[in-house]
């Protein structure tokens, strides 16, 4: 089960906290979580993907969908925080160097 939560810590950033399986079952919600974000005016988000259990393709797309998005719109995604799951994920697909660990 994905469990997505986010609070506001300035006026154009979000820390969006995602805990669970990101998966093909459940990256659809984290993609329109990040999509209603965008809507409501964030340009800048960090995901803190610490409690991530599982990682698969299509949840990497979504991080990088959101991130391609968001340097479109002058804002960007940063990784806050990753879970062994999230870095094996991000190796697999070579792209771990693309994120380097957010502020």
């Amino acid at each position: 089960m994905l469990r997505i939560h986010h609070q506001r810590v300035s006026a154009d950033t979000e820390l969006v906290l995602v805990e669970g399986e990101l998966d093909s079952a459940s990256a659809s919600r984290l993609e329109s979580d990040l999509g209603l974000l965008r809507l409501m005016g964030v340009s800048r988000m960090r995901l803190d993907l610490g409690g991530v259990t599982s990682l698969d393709s299509a949840g990497v797309g979504v991080i990088l969908d959101a991130r391609r998005e968001a340097r479109r719109r002058g804002g960007d995604v940063l990784l806050a925080r990753r879970s062994p799951a999230v870095v094996r994920a991000l190796d697999q697909a070579g792209i771990r160097a693309e994120f380097p660990d957010a502020p």
